[in-house]
């Protein structure tokens, strides 16, 4: 006869115990927030990764028209720049009218509909997987690079990354910023002090400039060509809105801290990006196909010593790290989208360490085990996801076995030409191969005695011209 009332002090016992939870939780969680310079180091290690490799993103497009139109990467960098600017007053707007977070989800959903507001949800979160995987893949490329047998290791380096970085999100938003924020801040002073101590040097005369090589033009220098660099230099702002999703992160003033962080995020990346950009100019240094043009343009200002390497090795740490941005963004946006009833409701509870730990799962899970399109090579998980361009002279094959760029007097080209001029070599190949069993066919139908000098020529110039001289006899 006492059960019921065991049962009814269980019940508040339990009601007592998961309300003193909450308001544990709601305390820690005001620990639990980030501060402006641990959210520096983690929302924008991706967009400043990005100076890495973007403006050598616009000489690979502009030397397309030969050596002469390198001159014109200044101007395509300043209305990069500009870009960045806007891009600067638009997301302090949304942070400070959306405070909840979600940027262009909750903004399209406010003002343009359910369906144009889940396309840019969706386009966000499939942005962050393919962020996770490209940044991984390109700071493993780095490191075998420095350290050529590690190459047949890289796979199994990339997962080991990718786990770290996902046990480090799951430890809790302040842990795991602080671990990063070091990385992050190194490489960014390493690269700064490379466009100092480089501004100083092309200032007064001290640095020494390259001869470049001139480049063979493949296309002539159209406006059409110069919006193509501006697009591909254009990966110097991805990321960027990864502040205005996560504006909850923030300590309080959520909206305040989140729009000073903004403006230092912009002001990094622009110094940054415009800084290599007049010293690659500079010291006229194109693209290579062994090696980027910040290993160059180091390479040009310290040497080859120490401080070389602590540049290499920080511009790789700032690469991998670059993918702990998407593990900030995709759980905040998961979030706001399961509370609208378009996700599961898992996606919106928090986990021990008071983060979204689900959407850190389901976004290792992505990057651990893709999709088999993106798994079928190390090659397919580079910058060339995101509109970059890639060096592909070593792989396409030409009709006579000799790269595509010795062919037509080219030493780079772009991954479009290259798929383009692939194909047609598809298509000949596969053309030659038809005329052969056409004319092995023919030759089986003849009698025995009447094959002798009719053997199948490979060449297909010479079968070309036996199947003419057949269909005249005919």
């Amino acid at each position: 006869m006492r059960m019921p009332a065991l049962l009814c002090d269980n019940d508040r016992h339990a009601s007592e115990a998961l309300a003193g939870r909450r308001s544990t939780q709601s305390t820690q969680a005001a620990h639990e927030r980030l501060s402006k310079t641990l959210a520096l180091a983690i929302f924008s290690s991706n967009a400043i990764s990005s100076v890495a490799y973007a403006t050598e993103e616009i000489l690979l497009v502009l030397v397309l028209a030969g050596t002469a139109a390198i001159a014109w990467s200044i101007p395509v960098s300043l209305a990069i720049l500009s870009l960045v600017v806007v891009l600067t007053i638009s997301y302090r707007q949304i942070i400070y009218e959306y405070p909840e977070g979600g940027g262009a989800y909750i903004v399209s959903r406010n003002n343009l509909g359910e369906l144009p507001a889940l396309i840019a949800a969706a386009a966000l979160m499939i942005d962050y997987v393919l962020t996770v995987a490209v940044s991984v893949a390109a700071g493993i490329a780095a490191l075998t690079s420095a350290i050529p047998s590690l190459f047949a290791h890289r796979e199994a380096l990339g997962l080991v990354t990718s786990v770290f970085i996902i046990v480090m999100n799951l430890r809790g938003v302040r842990e795991s910023g602080k671990f990063f924020a070091i990385p992050t801040y190194f490489a960014i002073g390493a690269l700064g002090v490379m466009v100092v101590i480089g501004g100083i040097q092309a200032l007064f005369g001290q640095g020494v400039s390259l001869s470049p090589d001139h480049q063979t033009a493949v296309e002539e220098l159209t406006l059409f060509l110069i919006l193509r660099s501006f697009a591909a230099g254009c990966s110097a702002v991805t990321g960027m809105e990864v502040i205005s999703n996560g504006v909850k992160a923030f300590r309080r003033p959520e909206s305040q801290n989140a729009s000073t962080t903004m403006i230092h995020m912009s002001l990094v990346l622009a110094a940054l990006f415009m800084g290599i950009s007049f010293l690659t100019y500079h010291y006229g240094i194109l693209p290579k196909t062994d090696e980027t043009v910040v290993s160059q343009l180091a390479r040009l200002t310290f040497g080859t010593g120490a401080l070389y390497y602590t540049l290499q090795i920080g511009t790789m740490l700032l690469l991998v790290l670059a993918a702990n941005s998407a593990f900030a963004g995709f759980p905040h946006l998961a979030s706001i989208l399961a509370r609208d009833g378009y996700m599961p409701r898992q996606m919106a509870t928090f986990g021990d360490r008071l983060v979204f730990s689900n959407g850190i799962i389901i976004l290792g899970v992505f990057r651990l085990f893709p999709p088999d399109h993106l798994s079928r090579g190390h090659a397919r998980l580079d910058p060339a996801i995101r509109s970059r361009r890639v060096h592909l002279l070593h792989v396409c094959p030409s009709r006579h076995g000799a790269p595509l760029a010795d062919q037509e007097g080219a030493s780079l080209a772009t991954a479009t030409d290259c798929e383009r001029r692939r194909r047609r070599h598809d298509r000949h190949c596969h053309h030659h191969h038809r005329q052969h069993q056409v004319y092995t066919r023919r030759l089986d139908r003849l009698p025995p005695d009447s094959r002798i000098g009719h053997d199948v020529p490979l060449d297909p110039l010479s079968l070309q011209s036996r199947l003419r001289t057949d269909r005249a006899h005919a």
